[in-house]
């Protein structure tokens, strides 16, 4: 008994088709010829679907390895790509170092050189150039050195000039001090006082100072210990010292 359907086997008493479910069943109404046609289009068909699978399985198979080829093959370009990029910050590297120890080698070499320079330089001012006299100590004679400081009052009339120069900021010295006259060692004193504008009452002094293109009468200054620095006040105090003795 076959299914009147699709052909298919079935058991005597059947109601309906096991494989396409089908209600119309006949007992033997199938010739034989049309039962041999329907197993060989069966089998056809089935050998269709098997090569059918068989095809989309190689497809899938084929997809998949070119799949997996253009994986490896990006996985070698980005290799690639990562040991170029490797070499050429490697490269930056050694340049940025070159550079640096190029850069310290010439700071080196040339403060070498400077102390070399340098130590050359004191070598030659310390070097003692021998005398072939030979002298007794008694004998040396010890030369006579000007005071730091001392002037030349010779041009005491020029209306730019001072006999301390610096006695308002700089202490003065008694070698500054010992070779100049009572009269000059006055003048000196007035003249920290004329600094600041100070009006004389002397008529020598008021002469002399109104001559100095630098004095400028200030009738706001009083000459008081507190209107003067501890500088000044300290070379008025050695210079009355001198005028004194």
């Amino acid at each position: 008994m076959y299914c009147s359907k699709c052909g298919y086997e079935l058991e005597d008493g059947t109601n309906f088709c096991r494989k396409c479910g089908s209600k119309n069943i006949y007992n033997n109404l199938i010739p034989k010829e049309r039962k041999s046609t329907l197993n060989a289009n069966i089998t056809s068909k089935e050998n269709n679907i098997n090569q059918n699978n068989l095809k989309v399985s190689n497809l899938n198979e084929t997809n998949s390895n070119e799949i997996n080829s253009k994986q490896t093959t990006s996985k070698e370009i980005g290799t690639k790509q990562t040991k170029h990029k490797g070499f050429i910050i490697l490269g930056i590297l050694i340049v940025v170092l070159s550079v640096g120890f190029g850069s310290y080698y010439v700071s080196i070499s040339k403060l070498l050189s400077d102390n070399s320079k340098n130590s050359e330089k004191t070598s030659t001012k310390n070097k003692v150039i021998p005398n072939n006299k030979t002298t007794n100590s008694s004998e040396v004679k010890k030369e006579v050195v000007p005071p730091k400081n001392s002037n030349d009052i010779s041009n005491i009339n020029s209306p730019t000039y001072f006999i301390f120069p610096k006695s308002e900021s700089e202490k003065l010295l008694d070698s500054d001090l010992s070779l100049l006259k009572k009269e000059n060692l006055t003048l000196a004193r007035n003249e920290i006082y004329a600094r600041h504008g100070f009006i004389f009452k002397t008529e020598a002094y008021r002469t002399y100072f109104n001559k100095k293109s630098w004095y400028s009468e200030n009738p706001n200054f009083k000459g008081s210990d507190e209107e003067l620095t501890d500088v000044e006040t300290y070379n008025i105090k050695i210079i009355s010292k001198y005028e004194n003795k």
